[in-house]
């Protein structure tokens, strides 16, 4: 889900993964803002509610400080 295309001379840094609950709606809640830290393709979101739908979406964070365009969103849900 990491975004796949970064404009050239740029160095992706880390990401930018953002959460918030699918009943939240549309411009109700406030995303949730975790960095990775580094350049990685696997980074766990812990402390998320049993049973419930999430939307998620990533954002390249560059050397240089500019974020990427935000992924498209992904709806998942906890077990």
């Amino acid at each position: 889900m990491s975004p796949s295309i970064v404009a050239s001379g740029f160095v992706v840094k880390e990401y930018k993964v953002e959460y918030r609950t699918v009943e939240a709606g549309v411009g109700k809640e406030q995303w949730t803002e975790r960095r990775t830290g580094r350049k990685t393709e696997f980074y766990p979101i812990e402390g998320l509610k049993p049973q419930t739908a999430y939307r998620i979406r990533v954002s390249a964070v560059c050397d240089n400080g500019a974020l990427g365009v935000p992924s498209e969103e992904l709806e998942v849900s906890t077990s």
